[in-house]
């Protein structure tokens, strides 16, 4: 089942499906308490008329998703937003710690987009600092080809049997209808899944790396490529290529790969993630501050430490025409294919 794309794609931008947007759908103001209830089938409608239930592997329909996602009301609020994503761990208790911190717009494209949605919804009660809890009924897309997940979940076993075992994503929603949390969780039901067979897909190994090229030489995770991104005709597409291939060597110089990729829990307090070119892209100004606040690199106890100031400067002058280059390639879409939003 995890057959790599064996034909180039022509695909317009991923699409955003903001989780607090929906509020234009329900006629609220995002300055005013949303009812709750009306909000929850709401979003669950919309979810399962964008995502449907389909096969697991059907690709069709996952392109289909991620591109619908952002093409009604939904677009319009959290863009410049970041989610906080992960597992739910009531072992461990509520510790924000144990989410990653991702550009919300890239999140939707990338992560969301890797689950269907059957319509059904359910308040689950009080969350913390004043959120409601609003599960929607979900299952993972898990047979498609590896280079459309973000990264190998399948570097450690319970990760990939995590995501492939979910039924339901939960909304931490503040009472204005806005996200602060958004976790995958598998307590719910499996009875919606579709009528088609379902089984455990055992993943490739797992050989340390990221990013990795497939059997035609193509570069994967391919959803992580800037050519996923942008119009085959952008004209900065080279330079977006040839910026990111410069910072990232940076930042490898600098020791930032070490943290800040999905392992990195193990050092980090807040994991953001840099290891492909649009998790880069994605947090670019982050990284620009925390070089320039001597925030980075940090010891494995989580203190800044020093930083060679010639890296430094590298760093900056690399990561300042990364910056430019997604600024200017984000212009040229804006321009030229207007219903089509950059996505991060």
């Amino acid at each position: 089942m995890f057959n790599m794309p064996t034909t180039a794609r022509s695909w317009g931008l991923a699409g955003v499906l903001a989780v607090a947007a929906t509020l234009a759908a329900c006629g609220e103001s995002p300055t005013k308490k949303v009812d709750m209830k009306s909000y929850a089938e709401k979003l669950a409608a919309s979810l399962s008329k964008i995502c449907p239930v389909a096969k697991p592997d059907d690709m069709t329909a996952f392109d289909k998703c991620r591109h619908g996602m952002g093409t009604g009301d939904e677009n319009l609020a959290l863009n410049d937003n970041v989610v906080l994503w992960g597992g739910e761990q009531p072992k461990l208790g509520w510790d924000k710690k144990k989410l990653a911190y991702i550009k919300s717009d890239f999140w939707r494209s990338t992560y969301f987009s890797l689950f269907m949605f059957s319509g059904k919804q359910k308040i689950l009660g009080e969350g913390p600092e004043g959120t409601t809890i609003v599960s929607i009924e979900a299952y993972f897309r898990n047979a498609l080809p590896p280079g459309a997940y973000p990264y190998p979940f399948w570097h450690h076993g319970d990760k990939w049997v995590a995501y492939e075992t979910a039924n339901e994503i939960r909304f931490y929603l503040g009472a204005d209808g806005k996200a602060k949390f958004v976790t995958r969780a598998h307590e719910g039901s499996y009875d919606n899944r579709g009528p088609w067979a379902w089984a455990p897909v055992k993943p490739p190994a797992f050989d340390g790396q990221w990013m990795w090229s497939d059997d035609k030489g193509q570069t994967q995770p391919y959803i992580t490529l800037f050519s996923e991104q942008y119009s085959a005709g952008n004209p900065h597409l080279a330079r977006l290529d040839e910026t990111y291939k410069t910072v990232a060597l940076a930042m490898r110089g600098g020791d930032c790969m070490a943290c800040h990729a999905p392992d990195g829990h193990k050092i980090m307090n807040r994991l953001t993630m840099l290891m492909t070119p649009r998790h880069a892209a994605s947090e670019i100004d982050g990284i620009l501050k925390s070089v320039r606040d001597n925030k980075m690199p940090q010891t494995e106890k989580g203190d800044p430490k020093a930083m060679d100031p010639k890296l430094k400067n590298e760093l900056l002058i690399t990561g300042e025409a990364f910056k430019k280059a997604i600024e200017e390639a984000n212009a040229w879409e804006r321009k030229n294919q207007p219903k089509n939003k950059p996505t991060s």
